[in-house]
């Protein structure tokens, strides 16, 4: 589901329509987002 939401928000933010630009601007956030995860799990096994 969130993979829909990333593909969708990196075609909006891609001002050309050049696909290495999509590609890159979706494993830039893809990216962030592993980071993201990896932060709340680290957080929720601390509250544990």
């Amino acid at each position: 589901m969130i993979e829909y939401f990333l593909v969708a928000y990196s075609l909006r933010n891609c001002h050309t329509e050049n696909f290495m630009s999509f590609t890159q601007n979706y494993s830039v956030l893809k990216s962030k987002l592993d980071e993201v995860k990896k932060f709340l799990i680290s957080v929720w096994v601390k509250d544990i």
